[in-house]
């Protein structure tokens, strides 16, 4: 999948930097802030997750140590925070 295709791509891309909930496929939610959009070939989005809502492994994602380089093909809605 081309990540311009995906229906979130022009908000996560607009508003690199501000925090979003992420919804994806596999059930996670999470609040992350986005820090990029299409800069790597390999990845679509990096996001440092702020806060985990629900996650089918919560060892997955460690709050505020580690960023997260992620594919378009897993996000199923993003919401901007204010």
């Amino acid at each position: 999948m081309n990540p311009k295709d995906h229906p979130c791509y022009e908000m996560l891309k607009k508003h690199e930097g501000r925090v979003f909930r992420l919804t994806f496929s596999d059930g996670d939610v999470v609040r992350a802030k986005v820090d990029w959009v299409d800069r790597d070939e390999n990845h679509d989005f990096l996001m440092d997750v702020v806060e985990v809502i629900a996650a089918n492994d919560p060892r997955r994602y460690r709050i505020g140590t580690e960023s997260y380089a992620t594919q378009f093909a897993e996000l199923i809605a993003a919401e901007l925070e204010n």
